[in-house]
């Protein structure tokens, strides 16, 4: 047998990957699931280490959103601390979980970089259906979609469904409470 492995000029130093954390705070996410919410993000957060070619944001999503950021940053201490105080101390519950206007925002600035939208949520989204379409729209095609699933009642199936439907491919993941110390392995 012979097997070819294809020699594709790539230069990884040049590329720059975006990585960003959306947190649903809906109203469904109060209590418990916006708290393990907080601590996951701050996990993943505590877990980054600082990369020339990769850049960062977290974004906070209801029927409004607010950004740690005005643009994805650089993964620096200083950042990661400022990132870290906005996801302790600025995410306040706020109505309905509206995470299309958001994912329409980054589908109008398009990107030739990878984005890796890493969603923490209940998975009880708003029109699903027009998320899904933004997600094949030509201007999202580097986009990869994970999703964290938060809350013994997440709809993990909506969840699936946004990986599934991201044209860059992606990952669901359960996180559950009780078993809060393989969430940094995980």
């Amino acid at each position: 047998m012979l097997t070819f492995y294809p020699n594709f000029d790539y230069d990884e130093s040049k590329s720059v990957t975006e990585i960003i954390f959306l947190i649903d705070v809906s109203n469904s996410m109060d209590g418990k699931p916006l708290k393990q919410a907080k601590q996951l993000t701050h996990t993943f957060l505590s877990n980054m280490i600082s990369v020339d070619n990769i850049l960062f944001n977290v974004i906070a999503f209801g029927s409004d959103n607010d950004e740690c950021f005005p643009i994805s940053y650089p993964i620096t201490k200083d950042n990661l601390d400022k990132a870290k105080h906005f996801v302790l101390h600025s995410l306040d519950h706020r109505g309905n979980t509206d995470l299309f206007s958001v994912l329409r925002t980054y589908s109008l600035l398009p990107s030739n970089n990878t984005r890796n939208f890493v969603l923490l949520s209940d998975g009880h989204l708003n029109d699903i259906e027009s998320i899904l379409l933004l997600l094949k729209q030509s201007q999202m095609t580097h986009d990869r979609f994970f999703t964290c699933s938060i809350s013994d009642t997440a709809n993990k199936q909506i969840l699936k469904q946004l990986v599934n439907g991201s044209s860059g491919g992606g990952q669901a993941t359960v996180f559950d409470q009780n078993y809060r110390s393989k969430w940094k392995t995980k």
